[in-house]
């Protein structure tokens, strides 16, 4: 899959800043035939806080709302903490996104990031002219999904006006209770995305008819990983489940996420795609530029000492 389009300087003047960028020509041609008759399109990053991976995703989900009529997007969140994410691009609120709201786009992270930011401005724009049952919505899909530093991982307590969320989010913390009861915690694939999964039934439940785009961290979307919410999903209990791959560089330095059974696959893959001993790219890019990531530590530097990463997406076979 292409990235998003290098335009002329000429057409770049017709988007917006931090609008999502078009997809060129080819990629949105490759996009189209993933999301032929996909009931759930999975996109990933390779791994987490990478603005290629992010702008990327902006992309993609800017096409295959205004193309293919996607109204639900699923992604690697705290449920409850989600909410404020999802209100806002409904139109509830002030028309600058509050922290919560940005941070309830990915609950990991204690800073809110710029391109998340980005995302939820354009689909309350996108949703601004829609009717209710139009508009796109957002779900976190975890029971985890909060930095480590927070007492026990617990989420913030949110108000939840939906009785429907007040259920779901009751699931999720009764599972979540009995899951660090027996002393399990976030690295458990089988419960974790089991939880993922039960999620993703409430979202298709509430979005009968079609497509959800699923963002996620590659691992919880291969179906090879015994446990994982892509074995689930790939079973066809919603339907049809289309995945894209991230392929990244191994030994990036600047790499928190272990790659664990993933290193040998990502040597061969970065052997096939000709990427080279280097890469290019940057760390995340939080609210505050002035200011390190408060996650993975990185934040303004000169662009020369800035670790070097390449990201590119590869679907799988």
């Amino acid at each position: 899959m292409t990235g998003p389009h290098r335009q002329s300087r000429r057409k770049a003047a017709t988007v917006r800043e931090g609008e999502p960028p078009p997809l060129d020509r080819g990629g949105a041609a490759l996009l189209d035939q993933l999301a032929t008759d996909a009931r759930v399109i999975g996109w990933s990053e390779g791994v987490h806080l990478r603005t290629e991976y992010l702008v990327a995703r902006n992309a993609v989900i800017r096409h295959l709302v205004e193309r293919h009529g996607v109204r639900a997007i699923a992604a690697e969140t705290n449920f409850e903490l989600s909410r404020p994410s999802d209100a806002y691009i409904r139109g509830l609120g002030p028309a600058e996104p509050a922290p919560a709201a940005v941070r309830g786009a990915w609950s990991w992270s204690r800073a809110p990031l710029t391109d998340n930011r980005a995302l939820l401005r354009w689909l309350r724009h996108h949703n601004a002219a829609l009717t209710p049952a139009e508009q796109v919505r957002f779900y976190g899909l975890e029971m985890y999904g909060t930095p480590a530093a927070e007492p026990h991982g617990a989420p913030a307590p949110t108000a939840l006006h939906d009785p429907a969320d007040l259920r779901h989010a009751e699931r999720l913390r009764r599972l979540l209770r009995e899951h660090r009861a027996v002393g399990g915690d976030h690295r458990d694939t089988a419960v974790r995305d089991s939880a993922q999964y039960l999620t993703m039934r409430e979202i298709s439940r509430r979005h009968p008819d079609g497509p959800i785009l699923l963002f996620e961290q590659v691992e919880h979307l291969d179906q090879r990983v015994p446990g994982s919410l892509g074995e689930h999903l790939a079973r066809g209990g919603l339907g049809r489940f289309r995945v894209v791959g991230a392929v990244w560089r191994d030994g990036d330095p600047t790499v928190r996420y272990p790659l664990g059974r993933y290193r040998e696959l990502s040597r061969r893959l970065h052997d096939l795609s000709g990427a080279g001993p280097r890469g290019g790219g940057t760390p995340c890019s939080p609210d505050r530029p002035d200011r390190r990531c408060s996650t993975c530590g990185h934040g303004s530097r000169p662009p020369r000492e800035r670790p070097r990463h390449r990201s590119r997406h590869k679907r799988p076979p």
